[in-house]
C-alpha cells in the first residue's frame, strides 16, 4: 500500500513557504511504519504548500498512491477542499483523508463540502493507522472509533465513538525525519542557528482561555500530557545527529507543570549539546528556578503569550495571569538573558452571565500603551499583533455563533488574525485599521531597535510594509 501524507497545495501565484515539515505527518508516519501489520506499507511525505494544484496533481500522478491524507488549518481549508475535490476529480479510486484542527473541529463541513473520504477526529497516531488496516482488508469504516465518514446511502455523515487518547507519550516513535530534507525549510525567522527544527515536549494545555482552539487535543481527555524528560532528551540527541542546531518546541505552554520542565531542562542540559531553544512559556508560572535551568539548557529566546494589557480582558477570556505576573516573568527572563516574544490580541471577546462582551478601541489602545511599555524598559525584544480570531473548535467560535458575530456561511479564508471576521456592535473599519497600524509601526520598531532584521526577515518585512501601509490608508476613512 501507497500512502502519501500532505498539507494543502498553494493557489497559483502565491508564495508560501512552511517553517518546517509537519510534525503531525510524521508522526503518522513513523507510527504506522512502526506498529502496522500491513506487508509493503510505503508512506511518503509531500510538502504540498512548495506545489500549486496542477504540480501537486502531478506528484501525485508520479507517486500513484492507494491513500492521500492531508491535515490542515481553519484559514487554509478552502485549500484543502480545492485540492480533494481535484484529486478525487483526476484519481477517483484514491481514498482521501483529512485530519488536524479543522478536520476534528468541523468534520460535517470538510466531508459536505468536498469530496473526502474520511476524516480522522482528535489524535491521530492509533486511527489512521487502524484506518489504514481496515481499508486494507476491505473491512467497513464504521467499526474504526476515532472518524467520520459521509454513507453514501442516504449522504448523511457518520461520526464513530471517540478514541481515547495514547497514555504514553513515549511510545509513540519519534518523527520520520528521514522524509524530509530539513535543509529545504527555512525554519522560525528567529534563530541563532540552522538547520533549525521543531519537536513537541507535551500534548495539549490543562487550561481553557476562550479563544484558544486546540480541538485535537481537547476532543478528549485528559487535556494535558507530558513526555518523559528521558525520551525529550533522546529526541534532542538524535536530532544533533541529522546535524540540527537550533530547536523550536511547539509545546503550548512548556511550563505548564513546573516540576517537569525543570526535569526536561536538566536531562537536556547533561547531553553537554550546543543545540540552542526556542520555547513557548505561560507569564504567571515563570520561576527564577525554571529560567536558571532553561538557561543552563540553552534557551535564547521564550514566547509568552500576553494576549492583552487590561486585566478586565484577561479575566474575561479566562486566560488566568495578571499584568503582574507579565511584568515579573518577563523581568526574570531577561534578568538571565533570555529573550521574549509577546502575544497580543485585539478586540478580544467573551460572555458575562451570558451577556456578550467584548473590547472596544480604548480597550485596545490600552493595551498599545502597555506593548509600548515593555518595549520601552526592555522587556520584549519581538511582539505579535494580531486581531481576536474567533476558530472553530474554541469558545469564542460558539460565542460568536450565539451572539451572530459571523455569517452562517462563512469565508474561513479569512480567519487568518489580520482582519476582523467578527461583526462586533458599533466598531468601525476605521478603527480596526487605525489600532491594527499604530501596533505593526511598534512591532517594527522593537525589531529594529533589538536587531531582528536580516536578509531572512526581508521577504517577510516587505509583506508586513506593504500590509501595514493598506491598515494606514484605511484608518483615514
Amino acid at each position: 500500500m501507497k500512502v502519501v501524507l500532505t498539507n494543502p497545495p498553494r493557489r497559483k501565484g502565491q508564495r508560501y513557504r512552511a517553517f518546517y515539515p509537519s510534525l503531525g505527518l510524521l508522526y503518522l508516519a513513523s507510527y504506522a511504519e512502526t506498529y502496522t501489520q500491513i506487508r509493503n506499507l510505503e508512506i511518503n511525505y509531500v510538502e504540498g504548500s512548495a506545489y500549486d494544484l496542477d504540480e501537486f496533481a502531478k506528484i501525485i500522478s508520479k507517486i500513484n498512491p492507494d491513500v492521500v491524507g492531508f491535515t490542515f488549518t481553519t484559514p487554509t481549508s478552502s485549500y484543502a477542499y480545492e485540492a480533494t475535490n481535484y484529486i478525487k476529480r483526476i484519481f477517483p479510486d484514491i481514498l482521501v483523508v483529512c485530519g488536524g484542527p479543522h478536520a476534528t473541529a468541523m468534520p460535517i463541513d470538510v466531508l459536505k463540502n468536498s469530496k473526502t473520504d474520511v476524516c480522522v477526529i482528535g489524535e491521530g497516531e492509533a486511527t489512521f493507522l487502524e484506518l489504514l488496516e481496515t481499508y486494507a482488508k476491505g473491512r467497513k469504516f464504521s467499526n474504526v472509533n476515532g472518524i467520520a465518514f459521509l454513507n453514501k446511502n442516504n449522504n448523511e455523515v457518520v461520526i464513530t465513538p471517540n478514541r481515547s487518547l495514547i497514555s504514553n507519550l513515549d511510545s509513540i516513535p519519534f518523527p520520520a525525519w528521514s522524509k524530509v530534507d530539513l535543509k529545504k525549510y527555512p525554519g522560525y525567522l528567529l534563530k541563532k542557528s540552522w538547520p533549525d527544527a521543531c519537536i513537541m515536549s507535551t500534548r495539549g494545555c490543562p487550561f481553557n482561555c476562550v479563544f484558544c482552539s486546540n480541538p485535537v487535543w481537547k476532543y478528549n481527555k485528559p487535556w494535558f500530557r507530558m513526555r518523559s524528560p528521558e525520551n525529550i532528551a533522546k529526541e534532542v540527541e538524535f536530532l544533533s545527529s541529522y546535524g540540527v542546531k537550533e530547536i523550536f518546541d511547539y509545546a503550548d505552554e512548556f511550563n505548564a507543570d513546573i516540576k517537569w520542565a525543570i526535569k526536561v531542562a536538566e536531562a537536556i542540559s547533561k547531553l553537554k549539546s550546543d543545540i540552542s531553544f526556542k520555547l513557548q512559556l505561560r507569564a504567571d508560572r515563570i520561576t527564577e528556578n525554571l529560567v536558571q535551568a532553561l538557561s543552563k539548557m540553552n534557551c535564547w529566546l521564550a514566547h509568552v503569550g500576553i494576549e492583552s494589557g487590561c486585566q478586565a480582558t484577561l479575566n474575561g477570556i479566562n486566560k488566568q495571569i495578571s499584568l503582574q505576573h507579565v511584568v515579573k516573568g518577563l523581568r526574570l527572563l531577561k534578568k538571565y538573558g533570555i529573550k521574549t516574544q509577546g502575544f497580543f490580541m485585539i478586540f478580544n471577546v467573551w460572555e458575562e452571565n451570558g451577556q456578550l462582551r467584548f473590547e472596544g478601541p480604548e480597550m485596545c489602545r490600552h493595551t498599545l500603551r502597555f506593548v509600548r511599555k515593555l518595549i520601552s524598559e526592555g522587556l520584549i525584544d519581538n511582539l505579535s499583533w494580531s486581531i481576536t480570531t474567533p476558530l472553530p473548535g474554541s469558545r469564542l467560535f460558539d460565542i460568536c455563533l450565539r451572539h451572530n458575530l459571523i455569517d452562517d456561511h462563512v469565508d474561513f479564508s479569512y480567519f487568518d488574525t489580520e482582519r476582523l471576521v467578527m461583526n462586533l456592535p458599533g466598531i468601525r473599519a476605521s478603527e480596526v485599521a487605525r489600532i491594527k497600524f499604530q501596533g505593526m509601526l511598534s512591532q517594527l520598531y522593537c525589531s529594529i531597535i533589538h536587531g531582528n532584521i536580516n536578509l531572512r526577515s526581508v521577504p517577510v518585512l516587505i509583506q508586513k510594509l506593504k500590509t501595514m501601509l493598506e491598515y494606514g490608508l484605511e484608518s483615514l476613512f
